[in-house]
Order: C-alpha cells, then sequence, then structure tokens
C-alpha cells in the first residue's frame, strides 16, 4: 500500500475501534497531577491537545504531548511515547481515572492502541502523528450526539 493509503486504513480501522468506547472531555495528568491538556475536546478549545497554537497542542510547549523535549520525550516515564513508562493519566471531568495514554504496554484504552499505531506508522513524527491522532478524534466527536 501507498503510504497515504496505509494511514488511512489505519484511521477507519482505529475509528472503529475507539469508536465504541467513546467519552466526552478526557484529560491528561502527569504523576504529579500536572495538567497536560485535553485529548477529546475540540480543536478550537484552548487545552484541546490537537489545538497546534495552544499550549497543549503545539509542538513547541513543554507542557504539550507533542513536544519532544517536553512531556512527549520518549525518555520521560511520564511520557506517551515511552516504550517503558506508565504515559499519562486520563480522567473525566468528574475526575474518574479512565487509565493511561501510553504506546507502553501500560497503556490499556483504545486511544493508547490508536497512538501507538499511528506512531509506529508516521515513523515518530511528532507532526505527523499529532496530524493523524488529532483527524482520528475529530471523526469521534463528529460521532459523538
Amino acid at each position: 500500500m501507498y503510504p497515504v493509503a496505509l494511514k488511512n486504513y489505519f484511521l477507519s480501522i482505529m475509528l472503529a475501534l475507539v469508536s465504541s468506547g467513546v467519552s466526552a472531555e478526557i484529560f491528561l495528568f502527569s504523576s504529579g497531577d500536572q495538567f497536560h491538556g485535553c485529548l477529546d475536546c475540540e480543536e478550537s478549545d484552548k487545552n484541546s491537545i490537537c489545538n497546534r497554537y495552544g499550549k497543549f497542542g503545539s509542538l513547541y510547549q513543554s507542557s504539550s504531548i507533542w513536544n519532544a523535549n517536553g512531556i512527549g520525550n520518549v525518555a520521560r516515564r511520564d511520557s506517551p511515547f515511552s516504550d517503558m513508562g506508565i504515559g499519562l493519566k486520563m480522567a473525566d471531568t468528574q475526575g474518574k481515572f479512565k487509565g493511561n495514554l501510553s504506546i507502553s504496554d501500560k497503556g490499556d484504552t483504545e486511544y493508547s492502541q490508536s497512538l501507538k499505531v499511528i506512531w509506529g506508522a508516521n515513523q515518530k513524527n511528532y507532526s505527523d502523528v499529532r496530524n493523524d491522532f488529532c483527524t482520528l478524534i475529530e471523526k469521534l466527536n463528529n460521532k459523538k450526539i
């Protein structure tokens, strides 16, 4: 398959897998309970990890999972991109724990599995991973009624 077709194929599979467990407003926290953005908020939300101009969606902000030198650094235990780490805690608006966002085996959620596939398919390119993961989130948000 061509790279674009392969990415689209993975996105459609991930959409089918994740859509059954879609929640509203999942927030990300590091082990010290530092806030790292909203996983499934609308892209225009200032706290969205998909708002490329916001604090949590930028490639350049240390609090963004998309920053290779910040919380997204693969060497950090709480990075979602660490093969051996625990990733970020996910909690809903009531503060209920929803699992960890991680590409490691600690990432036991559909979001984590999707992120892991997208991370590998994009050869660990943060910008491309953000674009594809956020495309998936946008499609999931459009399915919410």
